[in-house]
């Protein structure tokens, strides 16, 4: 560094390593994203829904959802769902 005071020195190492880990997080996220991603397309193929380009609309469409919901609404329309299942069974 060009600067010889100390503080802005600390100040400039402590920037450069919150920027860092801040590429880091984001980089795990989105391999851990496109992965799921990936997962979800392949359990669509499983069971037989094999048009990627469709499979990845309803992926799309589920994630929008999601996101006009709270976690709380989200876990709740999860349990109901499975509440029915069982009742059915």
């Amino acid at each position: 560094m060009k600067t010889k005071d100390p503080i802005i020195q600390k100040s400039a190492v402590s920037t450069s390593s919150i920027l860092i880990e801040n590429v880091a997080f984001n980089l795990y996220t989105k391999i851990n994203l496109r992965q799921a991603a990936g997962t979800l397309i392949g359990a669509f193929d499983k069971v037989g829904y094999t048009d990627a380009v469709d499979t990845a609309a309803v992926i799309l469409k589920f994630e929008e959802l999601l996101q006009q919901m709270s976690a709380e609404e989200a876990i709740n329309v999860y349990v109901d769902r499975w509440r029915t299942e069982e009742k059915s069974l």
